[in-house]
């Protein structure tokens, strides 16, 4: 590496101590950060894979912000819309997120009214939560925004790399929930 170069090293969670990374790579509007990185990552899945969440991410966050929802809501939102009466745990579950982060993310949406939670248990301990119609308004517009967000990133494959991928990462996920 020359005096001019520099090269930085990416932690697990996505930030580095230098190189394109740390020009805001991963931010809206921010230069476009290289595929590759040091040594042989850009062309390992996993760092691939977490990239582009990160860059998903991001870019969700971005446009959920200005309808006051965060991506870990929008997630509840929308599992509590395909799967009405989900608990506290399955949504924490579906949302990659910890139970106690779950329940922060339900107490907001509530006091929103967007959702519904009984204070007792129709039956044994579950309480199931279910999404109001104010919550699927907004999850209505919200959803608007990120179905764009997953065009704009298939439109960079044509139609048949497109199902390719998807096909694959259907493929990958199956394999991993065997073990």
């Amino acid at each position: 590496m020359s005096g001019s170069e520099t090269r930085g090293t990416v932690t697990d969670a996505g930030s580095s101590d230098g190189g394109a990374e740390a020009a805001g790579a991963g931010r809206v509007g921010a230069p476009e950060a290289p595929i590759t990185a040091p040594g042989d990552l850009g062309h390992r899945i996993g760092y691939l894979l977490k990239r582009a969440q990160g860059a998903l991410h991001s870019r969700m966050d971005a446009r959920l912000r200005p309808l006051g929802l965060t991506v870990p809501q929008y997630v509840c939102l929308e599992n509590l819309r395909q799967r009405p009466g989900q608990t506290n745990a399955e949504l924490a579950r579906a949302g990659f997120v910890s139970a106690q982060s779950m329940n922060a993310v339900v107490k907001g949406l509530q006091s929103r009214g967007l959702i519904t939670r009984p204070d007792t248990a129709p039956s044994g301990r579950r309480l199931p939560i279910e999404i109001t119609c104010e919550g699927i308004a907004l999850l209505d517009a919200a959803d608007a925004h990120v179905r764009g967000i997953e065009a704009q990133m298939l439109d960079a494959l044509d139609g048949e790399g497109a199902e390719a991928m998807l096909d694959g990462l259907g493929a990958l996920i199956r394999t991993l929930d065997e073990d």
